[in-house]
């Protein structure tokens, strides 16, 4: 990575998880589809009191793909697709090497930082980066997003004027526009309009 690049604390997640779930495929490759994953459906946060912390809320990722009209669902399963098509080593690879790809995702969420006048990488960065590679392109036109501008224009809907000052920017930016543009899961549960929470491999796996 970048020893220049400064994330938000959940910019830096997003990539931390992006390669434990590389590392749990036993992928030799860190690529922008493991971003991609942990951002549509980031992982609890161990480091944290679960017990305390607030409900699971729909991910930034997914807001987006709803503000540009696509299907969450249908993405999330074309992404798993790509997840478990990629080779896995057996024994798993002692390091997982960043592609090419990745790093140029990274390259792509810095220059919209710096564009925008912001302080550090944040999600929203990551995102409208990710839009930019081709193998998301083709999870997203799966999706019912056939452009990349569309998911521009979701995150400039949902983030606004709001600069990324802080390290927790894009926490408090979450927080503040989930009432405007997150779905009931709660609704949808009881009304059976989305699948049961089962185990994250087991789902994955289900998903081909």
């Amino acid at each position: 990575m970048n020893s220049r690049m400064e994330f938000t604390d959940r910019g830096e997640k997003a990539v931390q998880d992006a390669m434990a779930l590389a590392e749990q495929y036993a992928h030799s490759q860190l690529l922008p589809v493991h971003l991609a994953v942990s951002l549509l459906d980031p992982p609890a946060d161990q480091s944290k009191d679960q017990q305390n912390a607030p409900p699971q809320t729909s991910s930034m990722f997914r807001q987006v793909v709803e503000r540009a009209h696509g299907d969450p669902q249908l993405f999330d399963r074309a992404l798993k697709k790509t997840l478990v098509r990629l080779p896995s080593q057996d024994p798993p690879p002692d390091q997982v090497s960043v592609a090419p790809t990745f790093h140029a995702v990274l390259r792509k969420a810095q220059e919209l930082q710096k564009t925008q006048k912001d302080t550090f990488i944040a999600v929203d960065h990551l995102i409208q980066a990710l839009a930019e590679d081709n193998t998301i392109q083709t999870c997203l036109r799966e999706a019912n997003v056939p452009k990349a501008k569309l998911v521009h224009d979701a995150v400039s809907q949902i983030r606004g004027t709001k600069r990324v000052d802080s390290k927790n920017a894009d926490t408090e930016e979450e927080h503040e526009n989930l009432a405007k543009f997150t779905i009931d899961m709660t609704a949808l549960a009881r009304d059976k309009k989305i699948d049961p929470v089962i185990g994250r491999e087991e789902e994955i796996r289900r998903v081909v």
